[in-house]
């Protein structure tokens, strides 16, 4: 990819030759140029036509060389930057209009819904992390055509032992490259062997299972349900336990037990987590290994249901977002956004998928 820089439109940092959505280039004299000046050798080349001499072969160049990075490493950390910046001053100021044009899709909604819930609730627990501009490395598809995407990864803003794994992905050449999320990698996860992110990666289409274990949709599809509905979900044990599936089956568990204390679970109050996956938010980028990196966004519904005539006060600063006072005669609901990023190993080799990184954070709660 070209790094000569692009003369057009107005953002903050522009990602190489591609310029502000909101200022198209207009058209450049050379191209015009160069199209004028090919009519006259087209009629050249067809006046011949009648002649019995064949022409003489048109002069082929050197075959071209594998194609370029999408992005070079200079861009992505430009951009990696510019996401930090708007994320640091939209916590600053809590004002979600901060983040454009960078933030966008579920990381926007995490974000907008903490500043709003913040101030309905002055104790609510704000648990959004925030990346750094410290790009540690990336994963670069190379080749023509739209919409580019990059995974990079970078440390945390407080705590630069932490990572973040960071879609980002560019529309048409007209755009910016945007960020719908970021997940913190998990404890105790390490990169599978011969994955390393590198420059010149292939992109993967969600429905592609050609030499994966599944399809990048697929597998996001099947760690929601696991998160859902546990292990049964997973006959043909495809993923690798991990331990935000174990964090949050745990909390449910410990939920369970202090809504029904001293009586058998479910007696007083049933509960349970539906995760699903969002649609439109999905990244998924070959590995050196054959495998993929696939970052992608869930909605969950936690939802508390009141039996036999129970009653239900909390003081869980989440179900003050309800509105009701803390008291609850027949649900509360709760609604999360979550992004994970998983791989998935090449199909014919041993492994399974794995969870790489996951964060997720409180969009609001309702509930009588």
């Amino acid at each position: 990819m070209s790094s000569v820089p692009h003369r057009c439109g107005s953002a903050d940092v522009r990602d190489g030759r591609h310029g502000d959505a909101a200022a198209p280039c207009a058209p450049r004299p050379r191209r015009r140029a160069v199209l004028a000046g090919a009519a006259p050798v087209v009629a050249a080349l067809l006046s011949g036509c009648g002649e019995d001499e064949t022409p003489a072969a048109v002069p082929m160049g050197p075959a071209a060389a594998s194609p370029s990075p999408q992005a070079s490493t200079e861009q992505v950390a430009q951009i990696v930057a510019d996401v930090s910046a708007r994320v640091v001053a939209a916590d600053g100021a809590r004002d979600p209009s901060l983040l454009a044009p960078r933030v966008v899709g579920t990381a926007l909604e995490m974000r907008t819904r903490a500043y709003e819930n913040l101030g309905k609730v002055p104790g609510l627990p704000a648990t959004l992390p925030t990346p750094s501009s410290d790009l540690q490395t990336a994963l670069v598809p190379s080749g023509e055509g739209f919409p580019h995407t990059v995974i990079a990864v970078v440390t945390d803003s407080a705590d630069a032992a932490v990572h973040h794994f960071l879609p980002l992905q560019l529309a048409d050449a007209r755009s910016v490259y945007t960020t719908w999320g970021w997940a913190r990698q998990l404890g105790g996860v390490t990169m599978p062997a011969g994955v390393a992110p590198r420059l010149g990666a292939a992109a993967v289409d969600a429905a592609d299972d050609e030499d994966l274990v599944l399809a990048p949709q697929d597998a996001l599809a099947l760690f929601a349900a696991v998160l859902s509905n546990g292990d049964a979900a997973d006959p043909s044990d495809l993923l690798e336990p991990d331990t935000f599936t174990e964090e949050m089956h745990a909390s449910i568990q410990a939920e369970r037990t202090m809504l029904n204390p001293d009586v058998p679970a479910d007696s007083l109050a049933t509960i349970h987590e539906e995760y699903t996956v969002h649609p439109g938010e999905l990244a998924a980028l070959r590995t050196a290994d054959g495998g993929a990196f696939v970052a992608g966004s869930l909605r969950s519904s936690r939802v508390i249901t009141l039996v036999g005539g129970a009653t239900m006060s909390s003081p869980d600063p989440e179900l003050a977002l309800a509105g009701t006072s803390g008291a609850f005669t027949q649900e509360a609901v709760r609604e999360y956004g979550a992004t994970v990023v998983l791989y998935v190993p090449p199909s014919g080799k041993s492994g399974r998928i794995r969870a790489l990184a996951a964060v997720k954070s409180l969009l609001g709660a309702s509930g009588q």
